[in-house]
C-alpha cells in the first residue's frame, strides 16, 4: 500500500525536489498555497503532510488547525525557518507530529515519513487485534477426509494465489469462515489482516459504519472517528458472512467497493481506496433471492466470480470422526483435562447422527462433553439426548422392528420418564444429565404429554 503524502510549500523548486524524492515510495500531492492544500486534504485520504508555516495566502498554523479539524488522524510535519522555532513548538501543541527547520536534508524528511508510516501500521495492527477478539491460534483448522472437501482443498490451492472475489455457499455451521481463512492463509498475503464481519448480526443502522467507518460527529453517538473493517483489512482479506441479509441501500454501496475498491466513511467526502480481497458467504439460496428481487443481480454476479459450495456434514460422514478428534484435543487442552478419546458406542452415535447444525453443532457438543465428563474418554452417556437416544434405541429394538418416527418418539418418551424418575422429577438435574437446556426438556415433556401423576 502506498501512503498519501501532501507537500505544502510556496517555493516551486522545493515542491519539485520533494515530489521527485518521495514519489517512489508514496503517492504525492503538492500545493503551493493554503487554499489548494485544504482542497486536496478534503478530497483525498491524506496520511502525512509536510507543511511550510510561511505561505503567501495564509499562515501555516491556520492550515494546521483546519486540517486537524477535518482529519485528526493525519500526521503533519511543520517546516519552518530557524528563527521561528517557538511557533513550530506551538504547532506541535496544536497536534503537529514534529517540526523540521530550513535548510534541511531531504533524507531527514524521508526518515520522518518512514517513522510516521511505521506508527500508522502499528496503530492499525493494534486496532485490528482489538476489533477481532479471537486469535488465529484458537481457530478451527481445515480438515478434509471426504472426497467433497478434498476437491474444495484443491480449489483453495488454485484461488488463494490471486485476489479474485469468492462466494462461499453452504448451510449454517458447515464451516464457511474456516474455508475463507484457509484461502487467506494459503495465499501470498497471509501476513496481512483477515477481517471477518458477520453482517447478519449487524442492524441496518450500524452496518455502514462497521464496514466503512465514520467521522466524529457524523451521527448521534459518533463521539470519535472510527476506522471501518474494510480499512482494517487493507492489503489482506475481508470476509462478509450472511451477505443476503444486507438491505438494498447497503448492497449499492458494496457494489461500488467491488467495482473500484473505493468507499467513504460515514460523514466524509474523502474517498478511501483499499487493496483487499473480498470473500462473501451465504447460507441461503442466493439465486432465489435474486429472482425475488431482495438481492441485486449485478452484485450477485460481482460476488459470484469464483464459487465454493460446502456440503452439509451429513453428506460427508468421513469428516465426522477426524473433526470430533480435533475438537476433543482442542478442548482437552483448553480445559486442562486428560481425555483420551471416544468409546466405540459414542463414536458410532456421532457418526449415525444427522447433524442439522453441521460442524458447529459437532464442535459445541464435543466442548460440552469435555466439560461434563468425569471419565478418561467420552462415552455415550456424555453425549446429549438427541444423539444418545438414537443409539440406545438401535441397541434395544428387535431385529425385525421397523424404525419409524412414531416408534422412536415412543422410545424417547419412555427414556425421558425413566430419567425424570431417576432424578425425582428435578427438571434442572434431569436436563443437565441429558445435556439439554431445561426449556428443551419442558418442550419434550409437553410434546409427549408426560404427567407426573400418571407415571
Amino acid at each position: 500500500m502506498k501512503y498519501n503524502v501532501l507537500i505544502v510549500d510556496d517555493e516551486e523548486n522545493i515542491l519539485s525536489s520533494l515530489e521527485l524524492a518521495m514519489e517512489k515510495h508514496y503517492k504525492v500531492f503538492c500545493a503551493s498555497d493554503g487554499k489548494t492544500a485544504l482542497d486536496i486534504f478534503r478530497k483525498q485520504n491524506i496520511h502525512i503532510v509536510f507543511l511550510d508555516l510561511t505561505l503567501d495566502d495564509t499562515d501555516g498554523l491556520s492550515v494546521l488547525k483546519e486540517m486537524k479539524s477535518i482529519n485528526s488522524y493525519a500526521e503533519i510535519v511543520i517546516i519552518t525557518a530557524t528563527n521561528d522555532i517557538p511557533t513550530a513548538v506551538f504547532a506541535t501543541k496544536l497536534g503537529a507530529y514534529d517540526y523540521i527547520t530550513k535548510p534541511y536534508e531531504i533524507s531527514r524528511l524521508l526518515l520522518l515519513a518512514k517513522k510516521i508510516t511505521e506508527k500508522i501500521e502499528l496503530e492499525n495492527e493494534v486496532a485490528i487485534l482489538r476489533s477481532i477478539k479471537s486469535e488465529e491460534s484458537g481457530k478451527d483448522i481445515f480438515i478434509a477426509k471426504s472426497k467433497a472437501l478434498k476437491e474444495i482443498k484443491k480449489l483453495i490451492n488454485k484461488v488463494s494465489l490471486n485476489k479474485s472475489t469468492i462466494l462461499i455457499t453452504g448451510k449454517s455451521g458447515t464451516g464457511k469462515e474456516v474455508i475463507a481463512r484457509e484461502i487467506h492463509f494459503s495465499g501470498n498475503d497471509k501476513k496481512k489482516p483477515f477481517v471477518p464481519v458477520h453482517t447478519g448480526a449487524l442492524s441496518d443502522g450500524i452496518i455502514e459504519s462497521e464496514l466503512f467507518g465514520h467521522e466524529k460527529g457524523s451521527f448521534t453517538g459518533a463521539h470519535e472517528r472510527k476506522i471501518g473493517k474494510f480499512e482494517f483489512a487493507n492489503g489482506g482479506t475481508i470476509f462478509l458472512d450472511e451477505i443476503s441479509t444486507m438491505n438494498t441501500a447497503m448492497q449499492i454501496k458494496l457494489l461500488r467497493v467491488l467495482q473500484d475498491k473505493t468507499f467513504y466513511r460515514v460523514g466524509s467526502t474523502v474517498p478511501i481506496k483499499v487493496d483487499v480481497r473480498i470473500i462473501a458467504a451465504t447460507n441461503t439460496d442466493i439465486e432465489e433471492e435474486v429472482k425475488k428481487g431482495t438481492f441485486r443481480e449485478d452484485l450477485f454476479y460481482r460476488f459470484n466470480v469464483l464459487r465454493i459450495n460446502i456440503p452439509p456434514l451429513a453428506k460427508r460422514p468421513e469428516d465426522i470422526e477426524p473433526l470430533a478428534i480435533f475438537f476433543l484435543k482442542m478442548y482437552s487442552r483448553q480445559f486442562q483435562k486428560d481425555i483420551l478419546g471416544f468409546s466405540d458406542e459414542a463414536l458410532k452415535a456421532l457418526k449415525n447422527y444427522h447433524w442439522p447444525g453441521n460442524v458447529r453443532e459437532l464442535k459445541n457438543i464435543i466442548e460440552r462433553s469435555i466439560v461434563l465428563t468425569e471419565n478418561k474418554s467420552i462415552t455415550l452417556e456424555d453425549l446429549p439426548l438427541d444423539i444418545s437416544i438414537i443409539k440406545k434405541y438401535e441397541q434395544n429394538k428387535s431385529p425385525n422392528m421397523k424404525e419409524t418416527k412414531k416408534e422412536l418418539d415412543s422410545y424417547e418418551k419412555d427414556f425421558l420418564i425413566k430419567r425424570l424418575k431417576e432424578y425425582r422429577w428435578n427438571k434442572i438435574k434431569t436436563a443437565n444429565s441429558l445435556g439439554i437446556h431445561r426449556n428443551t426438556l419442558l418442550y419434550k415433556i409437553k410434546k409427549f404429554n408426560i404427567l407426573k401423576e400418571t407415571t
